[in-house]
């Protein structure tokens, strides 16, 4: 995937834990930590989003479910009358 160069602006003190990184040999450089916090956050908001869309529609199906099982009820009781 081609790559973008883009200027952010970061914490005085989150430059200094990536320097620390750095340093240590950790990593790399500063792209690859950013690309590595970006990825790793992206990956965790997809899960929760999945989650989130997953309980959504489990919640519209027992919606469904109850609106039919109340027309079932009004159909009944039109029959009956």
């Amino acid at each position: 995937m081609p790559k973008v160069r883009k200027t952010i602006r970061v914490p005085e003190t989150h430059i200094k834990i990536m320097n620390k990184l750095i340093e240590e040999g950790i990593s790399p450089c500063y792209s690859e930590i950013v690309r590595v916090a970006l990825d790793r956050m992206i990956k965790r908001d997809l899960k929760i989003l999945n989650k989130y869309n997953e309980k959504v529609m489990n919640e519209t199906d027992e919606k469904k479910r109850k609106v039919k099982m109340i027309q079932k009820r009004m159909d009944d009781f039109v029959e009956f009358i």
